[in-house]
């Protein structure tokens, strides 16, 4: 018999979400007594973001969901019924989305992620995340932009990433490949509030500010996970 005593209360974690425990006890067992705990540990203290994500709703078209939240009601103003009839799809809509967690996948994050060079101290790389995600028109954004720039751009505040390098890959293959954006991303979010944004007469950008819970950053090659990270309500 195996006889295994563990303590699983003080857990760790690391950038890519990685767990670990200590160990109180082990008594009768070699190997397959190490190999229990390794598989109890990672069960009993599973990722933070997983256990999120699992209760979150997938988002299998962001535009679609943008479309239906924000609306689009403003056209003649002599069509009266038309709009009312919009209006009341948006608040249908809105009114079952509202307060739910939703998992969105960003299969490029483009140029909302930019490489910004590698820091010795933290012995890892830093991206640089412009949290907003256009489609179809709108914008889902992580808080709302202050403004529009010239060209009509939402300006916000970047969200940084520290990205340690994996043993197994060479620095500088991991580090083109982050250059290049070679990345998806993951993120579960709740919505709170639309807004629209103006310049002059020159644009208008119209989005859904969301509330950040859950991020996680995939390799796009391997499929490793990057970064792992939860945030409070």
């Amino acid at each position: 018999m195996v006889r295994v005593v563990l303590r699983l209360d003080e857990p760790w974690r690391s950038l890519g979400g990685a767990t670990g425990c200590r160990f109180a006890g082990l008594a009768d067992g070699g190997n397959v007594g190490s190999t229990i705990i390794c598989i109890l540990a990672v069960t009993a203290a599973a990722s933070g973001y997983d256990t999120l994500s699992a209760k979150a709703e997938p988002v299998q078209n962001l535009g679609r969901l943008l479309e239906g939240y924000i609306g689009d009601c403003d056209g003649d103003a002599s069509d009266r019924g038309p709009r009312k009839a919009c209006r009341e799809a948006v608040r249908r809509f809105r009114q079952r989305w509202r307060g739910r967690l939703l998992r969105v996948t960003i299969e490029d994050p483009g140029t909302m992620m930019t490489y910004a060079g590698y820091d010795a101290r933290k012995k890892a790389f830093r991206l640089n995340l412009v949290p907003f995600f256009g489609a179809r028109g709108f914008g889902m954004s992580v808080g709302r932009p202050r403004r529009l720039n010239a060209e009509g751009r939402p300006v916000m505040r970047h969200l940084p990433l520290w990205v340690k390098p994996p043993q197994d890959t060479p620095a500088f293959v991991f580090r083109r490949n982050l250059e290049r954006g070679m990345v998806q991303l993951e993120l579960v979010v709740m919505p709170r509030k639309t807004y629209r944004l103006r310049r002059g007469d020159a644009a208008t950008v119209r989005g859904l500010n969301v509330r950040l819970r859950g991020l996680r950053l995939v390799s796009a090659r391997s499929g490793d996970v990057l970064v792992e990270q939860t945030y409070q309500r």
